[in-house]
């Protein structure tokens, strides 16, 4: 029960409690013809005016109701911002909804993410609150990481030349190549090949000293590189020391020196956020609850569309984030930048026979001139391998059937 101060004729009520509406039911008073009103107030403020005379028995002269309306408050958002100690803003604000008295807690994942480029300092003004009626302000506030020095080769001192007689000026000589760029990628950050490369023993390249080759593959299917180090030639070119993580060929674990070349190898995850993404994997990529990509949700299929919420970083990775607050990874060989075409139904040009895996290895059916099938997905022969690049297949129902446009045509 709230308190109650009376001045005068005025009741002043706070801290107010619902109490119990005072109407009667029927007419109390049966010698008078009266129809009862009901009052459509649901609660009350109740005073009642009493006669002391018998100071161990006062009472009632007048009852005094004041209806009301309970206004239930409403769960307002929290602002997560994300800034660097200057205040300058680092990242998009995240927002926490909820119901009220609902907790949260800052360091879980979705919440305190990784800024490349920084490290996470402290929560201002706490790691954890909870929701109420008002709109609150969170901020995660990060420091700049030191840029980390390229050592630069030294170089050998020229011994002063001996005077000679002048001669004719010859023509300009063209510059060499080196069209290296003079930086690394960030030591751990994952990058693959683009065209056919070397793995070799040392950074400057030799022909005796390679230790294997990668043909150029199907994006779905490019050879992965950890970077673990880097160095430069003795002509000063900058190379990647990298170890072979693609995981299901020979080659798999070996290390070495690739080129940094950017016609010949690129940053495996997407940096920045679209507004859709295509799922180009023909076994899928799945949904996860948390940003490490544990907790399975479900798994998207190949040419699915997905709208994505955000970009966010975990380790030297990143992730999407869907408008459902799950997470995908943004590596280029499982998803695609924008809205994709996918091939879902072809008809045979000439006869062709179906096979019971990509590699075409044991025939098990076959299709006339003028068939129609409906295609599952696209793959690549010979995905593993190295020294093959692949031909395109469509998996139909049965098994898989060629992709070239000699044989089938796509319709829609």
């Amino acid at each position: 029960m709230g308190q109650t101060i009376i001045s005068g004729d005025d009741f002043t009520y706070t801290n107010l409690s619902p109490q119990v509406s005072p109407t009667d039911p029927e007419n109390p008073f049966h010698s008078v013809n009266a129809t009862v009103v009901s009052n459509p107030y649901t609660y009350y403020m109740i005073a009642q005016y009493r006669f002391y005379k018998d100071p161990t028995n006062p009472q009632p002269v007048l009852s005094y109701f004041m209806p009301y309306d309970i206004q239930e408050a409403k769960a307002q958002p929290v602002t997560v911002q994300y800034v660097d100690s200057n205040g300058n803003k680092l990242h998009d604000p995240v927002t926490i909804t909820g119901n009220i008295d609902e907790s949260f807690d800052l360091s879980k994942v979705q919440y305190k993410l990784t800024i490349p480029g920084y490290t996470f300092q402290k929560y201002d003004p706490a790691q954890t609150g909870t929701i109420s009626d008002q709109e609150q302000t969170f901020k995660l506030v990060y420091t700049k990481n030191a840029s980390p020095v390229i050592p630069t080769p030294p170089t050998t001192p020229t011994p002063p030349e001996t005077p000679e007689q002048p001669t004719n000026p010859s023509k300009p000589t063209p510059p060499t190549e080196n069209q290296q760029p003079d930086y690394a990628t960030t030591t751990g950050e994952v990058v693959y090949s683009l065209k056919k490369i070397y793995l070799y023993k040392n950074p400057t390249f030799k022909k005796s000293e390679r230790i294997t080759s990668y043909a150029k593959k199907p994006r779905v299917f490019r050879p992965m590189f950890v970077v673990t180090d880097y160095q430069r030639s003795s002509q000063g070119r900058l190379r990647y020391k990298v170890r072979d993580v693609n995981h299901e060929s020979k080659t798999a674990g070996k290390t070495g020196y690739i080129t940094t070349k950017s016609t010949y190898v690129s940053p495996v995850y997407y940096e920045s956020k679209p507004k859709f993404v295509t799922v180009i994997s023909p076994n899928g990529v799945n949904e996860y609850n948390e940003k490490n990509l544990t907790e399975k949700v479900t798994t998207f299929k190949q040419g699915t569309v997905l709208k994505v919420a955000s970009i966010t970083t975990h380790n030297l990775t990143t992730r999407y984030m869907l408008g459902n607050g799950n997470f995908i990874t943004a590596n280029r060989k499982l998803v695609m930048n924008g809205k994709q075409k996918q091939p879902k139904r072809v008809v045979v040009k000439r006869a062709i026979n179906r096979y019971n895996n990509a590699n075409f290895s044991k025939k098990n059916g076959h299709f006339k001139k003028g068939d129609k099938l409906a295609i599952n997905f696209y793959t690549y022969s010979h995905a593993t391998s190295h020294s093959k690049s692949g031909a395109k297949r469509f998996a139909v129902k049965g098994g898989y059937i060629t992709a070239n446009a000699k044989f089938v045509k796509v319709y829609k």
